[in-house]
């Protein structure tokens, strides 16, 4: 697996690309029977649950040392990167509009966490003894100060990794708010938007839908 990372624009410009032992995910994973799949996803769910570990002063975007440049409170943040992340303004405005109805569910999230936000296939394992063990999370170009609930999501969403188990190795961590499940959609609408205008598969046109049947708006 490679690792790349790329320097800012600017007069100098660089490229650093580290090797780094093992398969994604995505690659791994149709290799697997099913109690491996089910070990690996735990794995997984215990990684996402680790974010929370990583604590920030604030809700908001993170600059290239760590620091979050725009600090605000949870409802804002989620407002601001709804606007940086949806480009399609009906897409965007349709989140807006579901979000103004129910941000209230928000309200009690005050502890910011690491949330990485593009998890999905940004996963290394290497296979030992014949199971999968996660060694490595790639790509942070993503990530930002928010709820660490975010990453439980849309993990619980994509095919590859939806599931009880997920969640199991998730609250080995920490234990699941009691707003969760109604504060779970919300997280997942604004993923499947931002997504939306570049896959127009039906696998995931079927993905958008379930969300907002569970949310009772209208598929966009």
């Amino acid at each position: 697996m490679w690792a790349t990372w790329r320097g800012p624009p600017g007069p100098w410009t660089y490229l650093v690309v580290t090797h780094i032992a093992g398969s994604t995910w995505m690659q791994l994973y149709p290799q697997l029977h099913t109690d491996a799949r089910l070990s690996a996803h735990r794995h997984i769910g215990r990684a996402a649950g680790q974010f929370h570990a990583l604590r920030f002063d604030a809700f908001g975007q993170i600059d290239a040392t760590g620091s979050v440049i725009d600090a605000t409170t949870a409802v804002p943040a989620l407002r601001r990167r709804a606007g940086l992340r949806l480009t399609n303004r009906r897409y965007l405005v349709l989140f807006l509009e579901v979000f103004q109805e129910r941000q209230h569910l928000f309200d009690g999230v005050s502890t910011p966490t690491l949330c990485h936000e593009d998890l999905n296939p940004n996963l290394v394992f290497e296979m030992r003894d014949g199971r999968p063990a996660l060694t490595g999370i790639l790509d942070f170009e993503s990530a930002w100060a928010s709820t660490g609930e975010s990453v439980l999501a849309r993990l619980e969403l994509w095919w590859m990794s939806a599931g009880t188990a997920i969640r199991e190795g998730y609250r080995d961590v920490p234990p699941l708010a009691a707003e969760w499940e109604a504060r779970r959609p919300l997280l997942q609408l604004l993923w499947c938007l931002e997504y939306a205008e570049f896959r127009n598969a039906a696998q995931d046109e079927a993905v958008i839908r379930q969300v907002c049947d569970e949310l009772a708006i209208r598929y966009p």
